[in-house]
């Protein structure tokens, strides 16, 4: 797939090789983007993956197989079950349905409709009664995250995850893709980006130039300063993105 990035960037990673005053670079602009940027941007994305968000309802005990949304897809950063039992409350459903029911002062109607107090009557709270209603939701709340299931396996061969819950809910999914797009990439690591591309042309460079040899050329290649350079500024960024917390997973219910 081919890279999109703008000029004035390009013309910034030529800049390495003292382009524009040396015109004759050994790669064409398509071979830098192939060879340079699109590694750099691949490298960028698996630390800064594009969230791409994701929901559908998901049953008891229900087993269901999501694929991946594009090929621009490469993992799952988050992968959760949430509003468990969200079926209409008192309608019936799973246990966690009923539990939600008999939770909110043992199906008081009026207390769903937000009355402002215990049995229907505004700012009636014998002994603390609709505090003692949160405590319960709360112990049933732990007593839920204790004991619903949800298992999911990615397959990135087939493109596809794998889901099981133990609870009716909302799945949610939050995809990591990848761009071909330098546009995309967020704007406080453009240079970074672009630091990384450099790195790979002036690799790129003293590789050729080591082996390749011509006794006629007037100018000799430094290759092992070419080389230093390259490691300069691809260490920086390395160090950089190395102090900033990779994305982690948590089951939340």
């Amino acid at each position: 797939m081919p890279i999109f990035i703008e000029d004035t960037y390009l013309n910034q990673i030529k800049a390495c090789l003292a382009f524009p005053d040396v015109d004759n670079l050994l790669l064409s602009d398509d071979q830098i983007k192939d060879i340079c940027i699109a590694p750099s941007l691949r490298e960028y994305f698996s630390k800064f993956p594009i969230k791409h968000e994701y929901q559908e309802p998901v049953g008891f005990n229900e087993e269901k197989t999501v694929s991946f949304p594009d090929s621009y897809v490469f993992g799952v950063l988050t992968c959760c079950v949430s509003d468990i039992g969200n079926n209409v409350v008192g309608s019936g459903g799973d246990f966690w349905t009923i539990v939600a029911y008999n939770s909110f002062g043992m199906g008081n109607i009026n207390v769903m409709r937000g009355s402002g107090g215990m049995y229907g009557i505004r700012g009636y709270n014998p002994n603390n009664a609709m505090e003692m209603n949160e405590m319960y939701r709360d112990k049933w709340k732990s007593y839920q995250n204790k004991y619903v299931t949800l298992k999911f396996h990615p397959d990135y061969v087939k493109k596809e995850i794998k889901v099981y819950s133990t609870a009716n809910g909302m799945l949610n999914i939050t995809w990591a893709k990848h761009s071909e797009n330098f546009q995309d990439v967020q704007f406080q690591f453009i240079n970074d980006v672009i630091d990384l591309s450099k790195a790979r042309l002036l690799d790129h460079l003293a590789d050729t130039s080591g082996i390749l040899s011509d006794t006629n050329l007037e100018i000799t290649i430094n290759a092992e300063a070419l080389k230093d350079k390259a490691s300069a500024l691809r260490d920086k960024v390395i160090e950089k993105w190395s102090a900033i917390p990779d994305i982690v997973y948590l089951h939340v219910v």
